[in-house]
């Protein structure tokens, strides 16, 4: 009955050919376990399968007729078994499918549902036929499910819980958990039990930066009691302490089991634990904002929780050892919508030991799969309020775990629900929301609220205007690197490039690789070949060899016997199993037959000694010293191996150890176990028989080359060779420094010197620091030092210090610092009365402690800030066309001339924000000229004693202008309130163009464009302790620019046709956008690189985040000169301080910051009578 029951499954093109020549037909019943009672009668499980096949095609019947149960008791019995599974698997572990309810409480009605139509009865064709199996291709309705039934009769009450009733609606039907249970009817849980939940899941995505790739979040949840404690593991302590403040990780999952109070659902009553979870987290008072991703997948076989979570953003910095402090907290939760639940609260945390509150507002927005025939609540229920108390959250630096323990409780809303007469004045997309005793319209998930600011007739009655959100534009999105990023109204969707497989979110790249980049990647006879149908690089198996080219074997032409083609070391032998003559390695040795390698080499005392491979370019292959390559057999041996036989004969009674004197000058006579006799060996750096040496011209690693040297390819030679490294002379083998060379390439310096331009010996030196003494490779202190210098900070005094026996700066009672720069010692957390009155007291992100930061809106070091003044019409591109300055808006509208002059050629441009002032240097006069921000008020700054200015930069705080001369090969600097100016770098170097100021660090950067020997240096911003930041890889380095936000350099280099950003520091160089045509200017903007282009001929744009290129913008206007410096000109001006706001010098000497957060007094050119203060 069975097989004729499958054999009419077979029908169509694909089978009507088809005899069933191997038939297999497995019955079975299987019997729970009763460990309650010997007599208790047993639940069975009968099912049959039956396969059929003829060689070619096969087909399988599962038949399902009694199911009475689905999970047994299991080894433990403290933890629960896994529930029944039903599907097909392909024997390799691959492709697998599941039938519907497989491993889930609806496996029990496998013998109520079909995909033919008939009850307990699924069909499928298997084997060879792609990645899935092949469905019935009768005219039946595929998997006669709940899903596609009208009513419980149906079939709809297969869908539902065994624990749940299914009830009828019109026009369709709903299940609900009987007495006892709870969830949403399709999942549901025994009420009252002690038994815990469980929860585990993965963790990635990127905060403040770093990177979480495999974290994982652990949980255990006491439904009785609305208990949940939540653990996220293997978290770097450099970002565990400031995660604690992302509390989501333990309430969403706390709503989902929270007690139930008056009646009102838990998430669980609603979701049945199938949801998806976005919360936005808000950190308005540093501007920092979160958002979290997670997908709560329900119960697995185990009956266990699984949830995937996706963090992105950044978050405040929580002092390293501290744990933050949350008080009880209470949200709002509101049904918007079938299937959707939203809410908005506002909530603080302090951390632990300070008196400070650090606010932040919480979106949360929940979407589920919500029966639509019926609500799951009464209207009066639509908004619940959560109360979490009990909070506990540290971070176990130890574990690397953060850990969040709650309780919840779930109640209806306190008084009447302000949603349910207002809701309708909310606009398109947004959603109504309680939040306390009010009501709040917040635009939906994937909006965000239109603000106009040009708008004067505002009413704050008025629903937001939400707008769609371009996640793939702004970088919020968690596509993976590789992957497409498509925007669509309240969302996107990621999709992996061609030649990738995955989900979007994790795209893996499905191409070989590339035989040039992995040594050893291909067979010893095979080579790396261009494939044009592939457009790569693949291994390829030799003439006279077959296989995919990782894997070669030798083409057999004749028998063995015929041929006597084995290896010496192999024997030509009879298969009787193929009745064929085959060589086979003989014992000791092993291979295929025809190469036959040692099982295990000897040095002659018992070591093992490893043969290493050849190293093959371009076809030519070398080994390393001590070997020779095999051209026959494509392998390294050992020099006295490739002797050949005669010549062994030759020498049987003539050995080395006699004979001395046969061993080249450049060879040693040791015994060789391999051939069991004397024989030469080149030394190490030469290569040869032995009797014959010379020196070795190739190299297979560095350790072969000098320590001043690399083994590098030389692309003439073809092969790889011994060089010596920049700024030393020899043979690659032996490398002696330069007599030219300098600290900045031998790096010598003592740890209490610095690499700096020496002028005398026109060369980079080593000179100790101030308050030391020496000759830069080794430097003592010096006994001399403040009370000479008078170079002694604010609120501190020069003072003799007797263990020491110098004079030391240091901070008056009450202050603490160097010396150089002191603070009250009160930490603004115990006395925010030391901070500025707009200025709060948090964590600093680079010192993570506790500093006044100066509020948004104000700018300073937090001890005395300043307002800012807001620019009108601001976010927009200023850009330098050779006579012209044009203003090209971010936005929509046209780029337009701000400044038109005939007669000049401005190059170089920067602005100064506070004054809303623009700078360019003009070549053609040899000026510096100037105007306001609409090109009005225009005229020159400086005109006296310039050559050919081109890179221009202007520190705002201290009210300085730098710019590099490359006529005068020099650095100079001009006070733009008394246009005192200096010279202040004047040797080493040859072409300056780009230049750019940090104010914040004291630094200032240029680069050099010296053909023979680009660079890009740095020093303080006073000229002094000058070294360089990149030395290597640099070609055309045009023009620089600062990313504050992550402290980056960046430039745009004309000759590598890239943009690059290195660490202030030196440190993580990264490319961010490559394949440019000719970059000159360089500009940042919130979210973009801008740069003008010689050969666009447009203002070019990439992503910050991806290097993406976007659509750039046409300067038409302004004439037909070339682009040349951009700006990007902010609405706001940033917010930076600098020693010289509370320490001038004077009017007499320049106020210029240096790089150890002080100030230097440096006076004018041509001034007399006039001594810097350093």
């Amino acid at each position: 009955m069975p097989l004729f029951r499958s054999h009419g499954l077979m029908s169509g093109r694909s089978t009507n050919n088809i005899t069933n020549s191997s038939v297999s037909d497995v019955r079975c019943e299987a019997s729970e376990f009763s460990s309650s009672s010997k007599c208790a009668p047993a639940r069975t499980n009968t099912y049959q399968l039956v396969i059929a096949s003829d060689g070619g095609e096969s087909y399988v019947a599962m038949i399902y007729d009694k199911i009475d149960w689905i999970q047994g008791t299991g080894k433990n019995p403290n933890l629960p078994d896994a529930k029944a599974q039903a599907g097909l698997i392909a024997g390799n572990g691959g492709p697998h499918y599941s039938l519907r309810g497989s491993g889930t409480d609806q496996v029990s009605s496998l013998n109520k549902r079909s995909n033919i139509n008939e009850d307990g009865v699924w069909a499928f064709r298997i084997g060879r036929i792609g990645d899935q199996v092949e469905q019935p291709d009768l005219n039946v309705n595929l998997e006669s499910s709940s899903e596609a039934s009208s009513s419980c009769a149906a079939g709809g009450f297969t869908s539902c819980h065994s624990s749940a009733n299914c009830v009828d609606y019109e026009p369709g039907f709903c299940c609900q958990c009987t007495r006892g249970f709870y969830g949403n009817g399709r999942v549901c849980l025994q009420n009252g039990t002690h038994v815990p939940v469980r929860f585990n899941g993965k963790v990635k995505g990127v905060l403040n930066g770093m990177a979480i790739d495999d974290a994982d979040l652990f949980s255990y949840i006491l439904p009785q009691d609305g208990r949940s404690y939540t653990a996220v593991a293997k978290i770097p302590e450099r970002l565990g302490y400031d995660l604690q403040s992302v509390i989501v990780l333990g309430t969403s999952i706390g709503w989902l089991f929270s007690t139930s109070a008056r009646g009102a659902p838990n998430g669980f009553m609603l979701t049945g634990g199938l949801f998806n979870y976005t919360a936005d987290i808000n950190f308005f008072q540093t501007g920092q904002k979160v958002q979290v991703h997670q997908s709560f997948l329900g119960l697995d076989v185990f009956s266990h929780m699984r949830v995937d979570t996706r963090l992105h953003g950044s978050l405040p910095l929580v002092p390293v050892g501290k744990s933050i402090e949350i008080v009880d907290l209470k949200m709002e939760f509101t049904r918007v919508a079938p299937g959707t639940i939203r809410s908005r609260s506002s909530h603080t945390y302090r951390v632990e030991g300070t008196s400070v509150d650090n606010p932040f507002s919480l979106v949360q927005t929940i979407e589920y799969n919500e029966c639509p025939w019926a609500a799951p609540v009464p209207p009066e229920l639509d908004t619940t309020t959560m109360k979490v108390g009990k909070n506990y959250i540290v971070y176990d630096s130890t574990q690397g775990i953060g850990r969040y323990a709650i309780t919840s409780t779930i109640t209806p809303v306190d008084g009447n629900d302000p949603c349910k007469e207002n809701k309708d004045k909310c606009g398109p997309n947004s959603s109504c929301v309680v939040e306390g005793d009010n009501f709040r319209c917040i635009c939906n998930l994937g909006y965000e609220q239109h603000y106009n600011y040009e708008a004067t007739d505002i009413n704050p009655d008025d629903p937001p205007q939400c707008v769609d959100i371009n996640e793939c534009q702004i970088g919020t999105s968690t596509c993976d690197v590789t992957a497409v990023c498509i925007n669509y109204p309240g969302s996107y969707r990621c999709e992996c490039p061609p030649g990738h497989s995955g989900d979007g979110y994790t795209c893996t790249n499905n191409s070989p690789p590339d035989c040039r980049q992995v040594r050893d990647l291909c067979d010893p006879f095979a080579e790396c070949i261009y494939s044009r149908s592939s457009d790569s690089y693949i291994c390829s198996c030799q003439p006279g060899y077959h296989g995919d080219g990782l894997v070669c074997h030798r083409e057999p032409t004749e028998s063995c016997e015929i041929e006597n083609n084995c290896h010496p070391e192999a024997d030509c032998r009879l298969d009787e199993s193929a009745q064929e003559y085959i060589c086979v390695c003989r014992s000791g040795y092993q291979g295929d037959g025809y190469v036959c390698m040692r099982s295990g080499g000897h040095d002659g005392h018992g070591r093992e000694e490893a043969v290493p491979p050849p190293i093959c370019v371009l076809g030519s292959c070398y080994c390393s010293t001590g070997y020779e390559y095999d051209d026959l057999r494509g392998v390294c041996v050992p020099v006295t191996e490739v002797v050949s036989s005669a010549e062994t004969n030759n020498n049987n009674e003539m050995q080395c150890d006699v004979l001395p004197q046969m061993c080249d000058i450049n060879a040693v006579c040791m015994y060789n176990s391999n051939i069991g006799r004397y024989a030469c060996k080149c030394k190490t750096g030469y290569a040869g028989s032995g009797r014959e040496c010379s020196p070795q011209d190739f190299c297979s690693s560095h350790s072969e080359c000098s320590a001043y040297g690399e083994c590098a390819y030389d692309s003439a030679e073809l092969r790889y060779s011994c060089r010596c490294r920049e700024g030393f002379t020899g043979d690659g083998k032996e490398c002696r420094p330069k007599s030219d060379v300098g600290c900045d390439i031998l790096r010598n310096c003592d740890s209490n010197a610095q690499c700096t331009w020496d002028s005398a010996q026109t060369k980079y030196a080593c000179e100790c620091q101030p308050g030391y003494k020496g000759d830069g490779l080794m430097c003592q202190e010096d006994l001399e030092s403040c009370n000479v210098l008078q170079n002694c900070g604010e609120n501190a005094e020069c003072g003799y210090e007797s263990e020491s026996r110098s004079y030391k700066c240091q901070c008056l009672p009450g202050y603490e610092g160097d010396g150089f720069r002191c603070r009250s010692a009160v930490p603004c957390y115990q006395d925010p009365l030391v901070c500025d009155a707009n200025a709060v007291c948090s964590v600093d992100q680079r010192s993570r402690e506790w500093t006044c930061q100066c509020k948004p809106g104000y700018q300073g070091d937090g001890h005395t800030c300043k307002e800012v003044i807001p620019m009108s019409g601001g976010d927009f591109l200023v850009v330098t066309k050779g006579m012209s300055l044009i203003k090209v808006p971010l936005g929509n509208g046209r780029a337009v001339p701000l400044v038109v002059e005939p007669f000049q050629t401005a190059i170089g441009l920067d602005i100064d924000c506070p004054n809303q002032q623009i700078y360019w240097s003009d070549v053609a006069t040899r000026t510096i000229k100037m105007a306001s921000f609409n090109g009005t008020d225009r005229g020159t700054f400086l005109d006296d004693e310039i050559g050919s200015p081109e890179g221009l930069a202007i520190d705002p705080v201290s009210q300085t202008i730098y710019w590099t001369d490359s006529l005068k090969d020099t650095i100079e600097v001009a006070s733009l309130k008394s246009k005192l100016r200096a010279t202040i770098i004047s040797t080493g170097l040859v072409n300056p163009r780009g230049i750019a100021v940090f104010p914040q660090r004291g630094r200032l950067f240029w680069s050099d464009w010296n053909r023979d020997y680009p660079k890009i240096e740095y020093s303080g911003l006073d000229g002094r302790e000058r070294q360089i930041l990149v030395g290597e890889g640099l070609a055309l380095p045009n023009s620089l620019v600062v990313d504050k936000n992550t402290e980056e350099l960046c430039w745009a280099d004309a000759g590598t046709h890239k943009i690059e950003c290195v660490g202030i520091d030196g440190r993580n160089r990264r490319n961010y956008v490559s394949k440019i045509k000719y970059p000159f200017g360089l500009a940042i903007g919130p979210e973009s690189f801008y740069w003008s282009d010689w050969e666009t001929k447009k203002v070019e744009r990439a992503s910050r985040q991806s290097g993406e290129l976007s659509t750039g913008y046409d300067v038409h206007l302004g004439g037909t000169g070339k682009l040349y410096g951009i700006v990007y000109v902010a609405a706001t001006c940033p917010n930076v301080y600098s020693p010289c706001d509370y320490n001038s010098c004077g009017e007499e000497r320049l106020c210029l910051p240096n790089a150890r957060n002080g100030r230097s007094c440096i006076c004018p050119d041509g001034a007399v009578n006039c001594q810097n203060l350093l």
